[in-house]
């Protein structure tokens, strides 16, 4: 687990600017293979990220040099650390008020088997990542079923069996695990009685309306719109970024460099704004070998692969598995994720009120606003699920 720092007794660290780019980049290329095929999305970023920087921390030759173009990672081992570091320490320690953010990390490995130190080191102080021995060789299914356990209960039971049957097996060495929960309450609620079955593409869905002052942008090719989450603190501001494309398919045919920019916007004007959004609901699991394989990762998912500085043992990626869930509604939102690197042996006049209808597919983003990291990333085609 890692450390909640009190923002009263102790300064958080700065946190790099290098790592946020880095994720952010990361998850638009993610985004750009994933948001190929049609249906829902989500993932987190945040969740894929950090399990693949602690896989790298034991990476070597080619084979980190790889991670670090997949990743987009700065070239100092201190600056990745230290920032992922900052950066998970910046997301749990928020406190009474503020939105619920939990992240944890943890390292399964095979008991008896010696890990280098210098790895352990790196993962436990700047993850957060604690070693637990299992005995993968001997008893692969229980060690399977004790790793979801302790997802489901980092995740607030949201993310039920991340490691599906034959993801463990005897030859199994390591497993690389990352949580992430979030649930966040509006900072102005959707008045439930105004939620009606509306149009969303053919479908009729639940929609909830509500008529407000909202940080607001648009765009000849989107509307994009920002509703804030309730906090107690500005270190803890968390907000859903909406990219409502002005074409029905444009969620689809926008190219995913241009949505992550919108995403990112920072010219937002307050403007009241007369919104329509359909509640929604989505859990998506995710290999992540063939995706990260096409980012360029190839040589860690096979017999070259380098990681001698995890252990002596050689060692390779034999599942990169993802899983990630959304519920949006009146109140709010809960997300969570999880991601398990399986290692095997081998001003004067108001402006007019906007209207913003996302009555077709949209892209989301859970977005941590001291830092711009984006927690979460997803596209709505069907708000049913």
């Amino acid at each position: 687990m890692l450390p909640v720092l009190l923002a009263t007794a102790t300064a958080l660290a700065p946190v790099s600017p290098k790592i946020v780019d880095a994720d952010n980049a990361f998850a638009a290329d993610l985004y750009a293979v994933v948001g190929k095929s049609p249906g829902n999305v989500v993932f987190s970023p945040t969740s894929i990220a950090t399990a693949l920087a602690m896989t790298w921390t034991g990476a070597r030759g080619k084979t980190a040099m790889q991670m670090e173009k997949t990743l987009h990672l700065p070239p100092s081992p201190f600056d990745v650390h230290g920032g992922y570091g900052a950066l998970l320490s910046r997301l749990e320690s928020s406190g009474a008020g503020d939105p619920e953010l939990h992240v944890a990390n943890r390292l399964f490995g095979q008991k008896g088997l010696a890990f280098e130190a210098p790895f352990l080191a790196t993962t436990k102080a700047h993850y957060g990542a604690g070693l637990e021995a299992l005995d993968f060789a001997g008893a692969p299914e229980p060690s399977r079923l004790f790793i979801n356990q302790w997802v489901e209960k980092q995740t607030r039971d949201r993310i039920k069996d991340l490691l599906p049957a034959g993801a463990v097996d005897s030859s199994t060495r390591l497993v690389l695990t990352n949580a992430v929960y979030f649930k966040g309450a509006w900072m102005t609620a959707f008045d439930k009685k105004a939620t009606r079955d509306e149009p969303f593409g053919a479908k009729k869905v639940p929609t909830m309306h509500a008529s407000q002052d909202a940080s607001y942008f648009e765009a000849k090719d989107a509307q994009v719109l920002e509703l804030p989450y309730k906090r107690a603190s500005a270190d803890h501001a968390v907000s859903m970024v909406i990219v409502l494309p002005r074409e029905a398919d444009g969620a689809a045919k926008l190219p995913a460099g241009r949505i992550f920019e919108l995403l990112g916007t920072k010219t937002f004007s307050s403007r009241e704004v007369d919104m329509s959004i359909p509640r929604f609901k989505t859990t998506m699991p995710l290999e992540l070998g063939p995706v990260l394989k096409s980012l360029g990762m190839i040589d860690a998912f096979g017999a070259s692969a380098d990681f001698g500085g995890i252990s002596k043992t050689p060692m390779y990626i034999s599942r990169a598995i993802h899983k990630a869930f959304v519920d949006v509604n009146e109140e709010g939102t809960e997300a969570a994720a999880a991601t398990a690197i399986v290692m095997r042996e081998g001003a004067a006049v108001p402006p007019p009120k906007v209207t913003f209808r996302a009555d077709h597919p949209f892209v989301w983003a859970l977005k941590d606003q001291s830092t711009g990291a984006l927690l979460f990333v997803g596209r709505v085609d069907d708000p049913t699920g």
